[in-house]
């Protein structure tokens, strides 16, 4: 979507747009920080107690949920954003795996 597309489906002009955005990337990472955010806490409820691959399992099939819910501004992100900040703004939930494959592995 255009800027003007973006500006127009949230109820505002351009110039409002960009007043709190200088581009379309900006727009992007902001609804990926957004997004994210609001995966984690959808994450924070998935049970990590127990066997840790059982557990793996559980966090990774609430993962998927999320992604295919997000789908499209996955694709902008990748678009429109570098992998580095990607990588970056999935941190949370990368940590949250890498604990569970640490207790997995003692």
């Amino acid at each position: 979507a255009s800027l003007s597309e973006i500006a127009r489906a949230a109820g505002v002009g351009r110039v409002t747009l960009y007043a709190h955005f200088t581009s379309r990337a900006e727009v992007v990472d902001a609804a990926m920080s957004r997004a994210i955010d609001r995966g984690n806490e959808a994450l924070d409820a998935v049970d990590l107690t127990g066997d840790p691959l059982l557990a793996l399992a559980r966090y990774v099939e609430a993962g998927w949920q999320l992604v295919d819910q997000a789908r499209a501004l996955l694709l902008a992100a990748q678009k429109e954003l570098s992998a580095g900040r990607i990588r970056e703004l999935h941190s949370g939930p990368a940590a949250r795996v890498e604990t569970l494959v640490a207790r997995g592995r003692a």
